[in-house]
């Protein structure tokens, strides 16, 4: 069953801190582990961000293309596209 993990922090930190960072959520999903805040993944899992995250409507939501995180980054292990709400 995908588990969604919702980005709503913009830390770079892994901490039980009530807030879920892309690190987190990454960690959580290609382990299926409870990762800080982040719920344990369980095998294809979706990572989406807080619409607090993202600055307009017009601009398309934070991807693996367009984030930078800091050295010693996790991987990410499968990336597909994610429909963005105007096209489900």
């Amino acid at each position: 069953m995908l588990t969604v993990l919702t980005v709503d922090s913009l830390g770079d930190d892994i901490a039980v801190d009530g807030k879920v960072t892309l690190r987190e959520a990454i960690q959580a999903a290609n382990t299926d582990a409870q990762v800080g805040d982040a719920v344990a993944g369980n095998g294809a899992d979706l990572i989406q961000f807080h619409a607090s995250l993202v600055p307009s409507s017009t601009t398309k939501p934070p991807t693996a293309e367009n984030t930078n995180l800091r050295a010693g980054s996790p991987k990410l292990r499968d990336c597909l596209p994610a429909p963005l709400e105007d096209d489900r």
